[in-house]
């Protein structure tokens, strides 16, 4: 099934949003992921990212600072 719109699409839910899938891929020129609480990663996720900023603690097994 493909969902194409041409201009602004919208999906909304009062309660709870589920969205399961073997293989998901979102791409987008800007993208904002944002929530009060949750988990974004897992065993075997690499992020690649220019700025981390964290509030709390960051746990790492290796931290290499290359300065370019």
């Amino acid at each position: 099934m493909d969902i194409v719109s041409s201009k602004t699409m919208t999906q909304t839910t009062q309660e709870e949003y589920i969205n399961t899938s073997n293989n998901a891929n979102i791409a987008s020129k800007s993208l904002s992921i944002f929530g009060d609480t949750g988990t974004i990663g897992g065993k075997n996720i690499h992020m690649y990212a220019k700025n981390v900023r964290a509030d709390k603690t960051v746990y790492a097994t290796e931290l290499s600072l290359i300065h370019i």
